[in-house]
């Protein structure tokens, strides 16, 4: 069933020495060069000034301004924008809720432009965490073979951080 150790081509205490590395470059050296790695590329500011890129809101075509003489004035010619001279924004509340229903669209998009600057360090970060922990075995070979063997993770560090970044784990942050 079992093979004997001392069948082996090499000994008991090599073998313990190998898992003992294994083990180190998983709970050790693994995390701190991915950490290093990361920090190396530059991906942290580059999401940061993502973040900031985003929180500038759309640039929208604000819609023009409706009150009496733009609207009597367009029907009625005139005659319309001397009656609203005359006796006044008769028909101000209604044209006050329509305004103010034009403008929500920019309000929107900008408030959303804030808060997706406000959470995006915890997102970089939370996708930082979450490449370190989830790619934790590529990280260790590549650092217990003094980096002679990348695995594509490690390759595609860039690629793995945005995707990281994009899913739903760390998208709630913040």
């Amino acid at each position: 069933m079992f093979t004997d150790i001392l069948n082996l081509p090499i000994t008991g205490s090599a073998l313990w020495a190998t898992g003992a590395y294994a083990a180190l470059s998983l709970a050790v050296t693994g995390p701190l060069v991915a950490e290093r790695t990361i920090e190396k590329s530059g991906w942290v500011q580059q999401c940061a000034r993502q973040g900031r890129a985003a929180a500038t809101p759309p640039i929208s075509t604000p819609l023009p301004r409706i009150d009496c003489t733009t609207v009597l004035g367009a029907v009625r010619g005139p005659e319309g924008a001397a009656f609203c001279a005359r006796h006044g924004d008769v028909l101000a509340m209604p044209f006050e809720l329509l305004n103010a229903l034009a403008a929500r669209p920019a309000d929107i998009a900008r408030r959303r432009a804030e808060e997706q600057a406000a959470k995006a360090p915890a997102a970089c970060g939370c996708a930082v965490a979450m490449v370190i922990e989830t790619r934790r075995i590529d990280f260790a070979l590549h650092a217990g073979t003094a980096r002679l063997i990348t695995p594509m993770p490690v390759r595609g560090l860039a690629g793995e951080l945005d995707r990281a970044r994009s899913s739903s784990a760390c998208s709630v942050k913040g």
